[in-house]
């Protein structure tokens, strides 16, 4: 095989993984990045894709706070009701992050408690949150985030087992407050349901 041919069967190669690559974590969403999107009531907008064992998430919020993003117990470590969201998010599974400065923070939390969510790190857990990346303007926080579908951590959903199914999600934001604690009020938070796709 000549020089040329390889170099082309070389680029093509690499422009196919590319092609199959998850979105870019660069904290700006670009237009057909994700595979899935939606608007929510609230303001919100979600994007999302998952490719390769990995969730990719993308969070808009009309605020300059906080952003967040939870996932309703499937199989949490805490008793209860099996594969149902719980009253105040109890066993939910939340990504949260905000952009100070330029630059994005993010954790990884889980609700114990009924309307108490505490750091997966501060229960034992870690924070499994890959990648974090976010932008405000006058218009809002953007925030993209990577995990894995399956963390293997217990105070995580496993998304694994759920791929081309309705879960139940809950999303909400802060107007300004830029931290993990600050409740985010009735009208910043919203319940839905999502397919996460293949």
């Amino acid at each position: 095989m000549g020089r040329r041919s390889l170099v082309f069967l070389l680029a093509t190669f690499l422009g196919l993984a590319l092609a199959h690559g998850g979105p870019e974590v660069d904290g700006v969403i670009k237009a057909g990045e994700y595979q899935h999107s939606l608007k929510s009531d609230i303001g919100m907008e979600i994007y999302w894709t998952v490719s390769d064992g990995y969730l990719y998430l993308g969070l808009k919020a009309p605020g300059k706070g906080w952003v967040g993003f939870g996932l309703e117990s499937i199989e949490g470590p805490g008793e209860g009701d099996e594969g149902h969201a719980h009253p105040a998010m109890l066993e939910s599974d939340l990504l949260m992050a905000y952009v100070k400065d330029g630059k994005a923070y993010a954790e990884d939390l889980y609700v114990p408690a009924p309307g108490q969510p505490k750091l997966d790190t501060e229960l034992g857990g870690t924070n499994d949150i890959l990648k974090v990346a976010g932008t405000e303007d006058a218009n809002g926080t953007t925030v993209e985030l990577m995990r894995k579908l399956n963390t293997g951590d217990r105070y995580d959903v496993a998304l694994d087992g759920v791929l081309g199914k309705e879960i139940g999600i809950m999303i909400a934001y802060h107007p300004t407050a830029d931290d993990f604690q600050t409740y985010h009020g009735s009208k910043t938070r919203e319940d839905l349901e999502i397919e996460l796709g293949q």
